[in-house]
């Protein structure tokens, strides 16, 4: 699995890609202008390139509505996940306060989910490395400043909602709701917004079909914030839900839905899902030894056209 391309506020990233290591060098962030790139000190565990133009849009100095979409949009990435970071700390490494300090340090992730794992490590590409999980609480490194934040609750995906969602406390004491999906989930649980907004989902869902036609599998990224009345309501019946000896998952899948609507659209995010070494020989035997091969994909049907072209 490996991240390819990226649909931020209705624009598409990704056309053009970078090693993330290129933008580390002195001499290439000296090129950016008004851009610093701050020196990672996350070493994963395969290089991952990256969109300068993205990358350059998460790091300028304003508070737009694109960028912080982009922000919030590789938030969710690092945060809204079951991932387990693994690190190599090494000896000279140490933590001050709210600053990380010290030399490259190897970090690899574990999880029931290729998909995740990629975009867990996308994000950490981009400077947003998930570094610490417990079981109340994650630590995301932004850009060499540590995010410490509170997790509320954890709505897994499964099959009937086709989404995950996390709820977050910030240090500030604001909360929000962070989701990702399938299209066919997502979409028709955003909020009826103004035309700016229609005109971004119109464009997302261009670009998502555009991922779709060049087989990538594809997520959708939102999130909103959540009012302490909304916050209070959730909780009480999400602890009802969790404990529940009967129907437990239809509660649980009940009590997501106060909190998966009215959301706003974020991105897109497409994932290329390469054929393990050898696939394509193996098949190619089958079939010339006149074995019928047939394609099966839980993904889009453009993906599964492809799938077929490829083999």
């Amino acid at each position: 699995m490996e991240f390819r391309r990226a649909c931020v506020y209705g624009k598409n990233y990704g056309a053009s890609l970078l090693s993330a290591e290129s933008l580390q060098d002195d001499d290439f962030a000296g090129l950016t202008g008004e851009v610093a790139v701050p020196r990672k000190r996350w070493k994963l565990k395969s290089d991952i390139d990256v969109d300068f133009e993205l990358m350059e849009l998460l790091h300028k100095h304003f508070d737009g509505e694109e960028r912080i979409a982009a922000i919030e949009f590789f938030l969710t990435l690092a945060a809204c996940n079951t991932v387990i970071p693994i690190l190599t700390r090494s000896p000279t490494c140490v933590l001050l306060g709210s600053d990380l300090q010290g030399n490259t340090e190897a970090i690899d992730y574990q999880g029931e989910s290729p998909d995740e794992q990629a975009l867990v490590a996308a994000a950490s590409a981009y400077g947003y490395t998930l570094f610490e999980r417990t079981s109340g609480h994650i630590v995301i490194d932004v850009n060499g400043e540590k995010l410490r934040l509170d997790v509320l609750g954890l709505h897994e995906f499964d099959s009937v909602r086709k989404r995950m969602s996390v709820v977050i406390r910030f240090p500030d004491n604001s909360v929000k709701v962070l989701v990702k999906g399938a299209d066919t989930s997502m979409f028709s649980i955003l909020a009826k917004g103004s035309k700016k907004d229609d005109y971004v989902q119109i464009a997302t869902q261009g670009h998502l079909t555009q991922y779709s036609s060049l087989g990538l599998r594809t997520l959708v990224v939102a999130a909103r914030d959540l009012s302490e009345a909304e916050l209070e309501e959730w909780q009480g019946r999400y602890e009802d839900a969790s404990t529940s000896l009967t129907d437990r998952s239809a509660k649980l899948r009940q009590t997501a839905a106060l909190i998966e609507c009215n959301l706003r659209l974020l991105g897109v995010t497409g994932i290329e899902d390469k054929l393990q070494d050898g696939v394509p020989e193996a098949i190619e035997s089958l079939r010339q030894a006149g074995i019928k091969v047939w394609v099966l994909t839980g993904d889009k049907q453009e993906n599964g056209h492809l799938y077929w072209t490829f083999l």
